[in-house]
């Protein structure tokens, strides 16, 4: 089997390990060009005039992909480090090659860059690797951030081939261990002679930033500090598990007793995730010695949790409370509490203030706003000699108040869509510790800022694949500059947004037996045929057109290239003035504009013997030259291979 075989076969398996995450291998396969599109990267100078006969090498698929959703770079771990399947297509012609390890969230491909690498391999086509390995340090030694990380694979090639550049799919350095939160409920429960008039149910809750928690086990400890009974399992692949019933009976090893009235037994909650990181998290059970009141009391939260951000979208948390019993009730407290954390607000009352419902506004009894976290409401009555006292908890709620973290990655930085072109391709990846993304959208906004195309849904967002084609159905303009806006909301209401831009290619459109060249950001100074006697940020455009524009141009040996010069009227409003001035001023002129291009075109290798000059003056305007605004627009030229 040849290596580049071996790589890809490497590559194929480990997309099929990752296909539990949804996740596919970036490739990068020939190009179907009717013209072809321009190379991200402009050939060396070298190989930037080929002869006719010689076509242009084809290529061939390169991916570069991680084997593991992530690793914990500890003694400790069971995952040490991140291997990462490496393919280059095309090895005959490769020259050089680089990996470099950037923060996942570091910006798109193209103008935007990748963010600051954490570590670089790199090499030349003698020692192509078809695997690398990341131990989590960077280029000093030290252990990089915790947080998403992903793999950069550039290449550059011989004869003309365009320069290679990949973002494979994220992976997570994970560093934190899981945070388990346990609940009881109730937390103090009634006697009998066989366990518990009613179960306690425990609800089992964690969060782990990054690395997915794999088992949990719960340990109920008696009085005397031994295990009284033992609960364990696989934690689920999305939400919590099932919350744990305990009748008030031991296990096998406690004699099948029944719990003690009058004593407390505690609960510990163990939680370990994939890579190996163990935490746990504690509660007690009251077992009472007087009876409960008939009527249970209660309290619930209105919503699974809110962002009090100021914003006025789900800002504060209600409870509805009922008072079990309610004539033999003498006084109440409810606290909220952190889980793990401690109190952070208390409301008082006593008979006959028994509110049906309240409201708290994520702020602790001091008035500064409470963290982030999970939290419950505990309400607790006092019966006084009557009944045992009461006590009810509520399921647990979030208070969450940070934005999604939102990736969003556009590709290729280069956009040549139409006939043959490639779709620009749109990720976006967004996570939260806390809460559901519930919400995405991508606007796609013109060199005015104007939406362009928009696209939304539901989470999890779908991978775009763009034609290029907008809202009202128009193309995209060429060698322009496109704003991509994406947003993410949670369902707390939190919302985030993430930016990138693409430029797009000189577009090639075929016109019966012709191709017409749809370009149109060659200003020139009025009345003039200079275009780059004009302000920087202008004549830096024109530069880089003329460069694409050749580079193009390039790939069509065998045509002809028409220049059509074109001019402003100054008198569109008076014929007698305005034929003159077109014979004698504008013709010349846009000719001569024709004539100025065609020679910025021969100096960037173009032969002088394949263009046709012409110059119509102001007789095909694109914007009638009566608007003062726009009609810039006509000082212009447009050109035309034919055969």
């Amino acid at each position: 089997m040849s290596r580049s075989r071996y790589s890809l076969a490497l590559i194929l398996a480990a997309a099929f390990a990752l296909s539990s995450c949804s996740s596919k291998p970036a490739t990068v396969s020939a190009s179907r060009e009717a013209p072809p599109a321009v190379p991200e990267k402009a050939p060396a100078a070298t190989d930037a005039i080929r002869p006719a006969s010689e076509a242009p090498a084809s290529p061939e698929p390169s991916a570069i992909v991680p084997e593991a959703a992530g690793f914990w770079p500890s003694p400790e771990s069971r995952a040490r480090e991140i291997s990462i399947s490496v393919l280059i297509g095309n090895e005959s012609l490769l020259r050089s090659w680089k990996v470099q390890i950037v923060p996942a969230t570091g910006g798109a491909s193209g103008r935007d860059g990748q963010g600051a690498a954490l570590r670089t391999f790199a090499g030349t086509a003698g020692d192509r690797p078809e695997r690398l390995a990341w131990d989590g340090l960077g280029p000093d030694g030290r252990l990089a951030r915790e947080g998403l990380y992903a793999a950069v694979l550039s290449a550059d090639f011989s004869k003309g081939l365009p320069a290679l550049s990949l973002k494979s799919n994220s992976f997570a350095l994970a560093l934190s261990p899981p945070e388990p939160a346990l609940y009881a409920i109730p937390p103090r429960v009634e006697p009998t002679p066989d366990g518990l008039k009613e179960p306690v149910a425990f609800e089992l809750d964690a969060r782990a930033a990054l690395a997915p928690i794999e088992s949990w086990r719960l340990d109920v400890v008696g009085p005397d500090g031994r295990v009284f009974r033992t609960f364990e399992g696989a934690w689920p692949a999305a939400g919590s598990p099932a919350p744990v019933s305990w009748d008030g009976r031991g296990d096998a090893a406690a004699g099948g007793a029944a719990a003690e009235p009058g004593r407390r037994y505690s609960a510990i909650l163990s939680v370990r995730d994939v890579y190996g990181h163990a935490a746990a998290a504690q509660e007690s059970v009251e077992v009472a010695e007087r009876p409960y009141a008939p009527e249970r009391s209660s309290v619930q939260p209105w919503t699974s949790g809110f962002s009090p951000n100021g914003d006025g979208v789900m800002d504060s948390m209600d409870f509805s409370l009922g008072f079990g019993q309610r004539v033999s009730v003498r006084s109440w407290r409810l606290e909220i509490s952190n889980a793990g954390k401690g109190v952070a607000r208390v409301f008082r009352g006593s008979a006959p203030d028994l509110p049906a419902s309240l409201s708290w506004d994520g702020k602790d009894s001091s008035g500064a706003p409470s963290p982030e976290g999970r939290y419950l409401a505990t309400l607790y009555v006092d019966y006084g000699s009557s009944f045992s006292p009461a006590v009810a908890r509520s399921p647990s709620f979030t208070l969450d108040v940070t934005p999604p973290a939102l990736g969003l990655t556009a590709s290729p930085g280069l956009f040549s869509p139409g006939d043959g072109g490639s779709p620009l391709s749109i990720r976006l990846e967004a996570s939260s510790p806390l809460a559901r993304i519930a919400e995405w959208s991508v606007e796609v906004l013109d060199p005015g800022d104007r939406v362009f195309a928009r696209f939304a849904g539901l989470w999890p967002a779908r991978d775009i694949h763009w034609d290029g084609v907008g809202s009202t159905g128009s193309l995209v303009d060429s060698a322009e500059t496109y704003r991509i806006v994406a947003r993410a909301s949670d369902e707390f209401g939190n919302s985030s947004q993430a930016e990138s831009r693409v430029d797009t290619d000189i577009l090639v459109i075929k016109d019966g037996d012709r191709y017409r060249v749809d370009v149109a950001s060659i200003v020139f100074k009025g009345y003039t045929d200079d275009y780059q006697d004009l302000p920087e940020a202008q004549a830096t455009r024109n530069r880089l057109t003329l460069d694409r524009l050749a580079a193009k141009f390039a790939k069509f040996p065998d045509y002809r290239i028409r220049l059509v010069g074109h001019a402003v009227m100054i008198n569109w409003d008076d014929p007698a003035l305005g034929k003159p001035e077109q014979a004698k001023i504008l013709v010349p002129l846009s000719r001569a504009r024709a004539a100025a291009i065609a020679k910025a075109l021969s100096a960037r290798g173009l032969g002088a013997s394949r263009m046709i000059i012409e110059g119509v003056g102001a007789a095909d305007p694109v914007v009638p030259d009566g608007d003062l605004v726009n009609r810039w627009k006509n000082r212009r030229v447009e050109f035309y291979l034919e055969k």
